[in-house]
């Protein structure tokens, strides 16, 4: 992430931080089905996103180094600032919609699509059984759609879910990338079209297929992670 980008979010980092500062942390913790460790003076909220744990200092709301020991870039920082400052504690709904069908989502779909589901479509092709690897490699949990399905948890409480559909003579490979009914009640609708990004990047990495980048969400204001910067595990690093 540039110099450009970073001086972007900064501004709402510090704008959570201030928010989040006037909350009980252990409230804040319960409502995003996270833990909260008292520590000295002060404690730290502990999250895991994409299979990756972190660590947000409180009252100072300042991301520390994750366990796995990289420097992590401002759009995690202000990712999970979102999470905290978004959850109100409702649970998974059990039930997967498309984008389209979030709040706003209808602003964000086409592109979210093109650098989500159609992105991974073309990288694959009809590699059905890498794309099961992959997946496999990456947590995922089987789900009985397409000729590929599996859900993921992104955040504690946010599930996304990959399908996939193999091409033939008519048609060629598509995928449409799921999220539960209630991922909104802890991220907005642009950010959770990220997590979609995110993961499919995540799994071409881990198949060691190419796609084409991915864009940044028109009119948003998050910045997309850069997907060369991920390491060789499809995660950010």
């Amino acid at each position: 992430m540039g110099e450009r980008d970073l001086q972007k979010l900064l501004p709402f980092i510090r704008r959570a931080q201030e928010e989040l500062r006037g909350l009980e942390p252990r409230r804040v913790a319960e409502r995003a089905g996270v833990a909260y460790t008292e520590m000295g003076g002060g404690g730290c909220l502990e999250v895991r996103l994409f299979g990756r744990d972190y660590a947000l200092s409180f009252p100072e709301l300042e991301l520390r180094q994750n366990i796995s020991g990289f420097d992590e870039p401002a759009w995690v920082h202000a990712l999970l600032l979102h999470y905290f400052r978004t959850a109100d504690g409702s649970p998974p709904a059990g039930r997967w919609v498309s984008l389209r069908e979030l709040r706003d989502g209808l602003f964000y779909a086409v592109a979210s699509q093109g650098y989500c589901g159609d992105r991974l479509a073309r990288a694959f092709g009809n590699q059905k059984d890498r794309l099961l690897s992959a997946a496999a490699s990456l947590g995922g949990a089987p789900l009985p759609f397409g000729d590929v399905g599996f859900s993921f948890q992104a955040l504690p409480r946010v599930f996304l879910a990959l399908v996939y559909w193999q091409g033939d003579e008519e048609f060629p490979p598509s995928a449409q990338v799921l999220f539960d009914a209630n991922a909104h009640c802890y991220l907005p609708t642009d950010l959770l079209s990220v997590l979609g990004s995110i993961l499919c990047t995540r799994l071409m990495r881990c198949a060691g297929v190419t796609g084409p980048r991915a864009g940044v969400m028109p009119k948003s204001g998050f910045v997309e992670p850069p997907t060369e910067k991920l390491d060789e595990d499809g995660e950010a690093s």
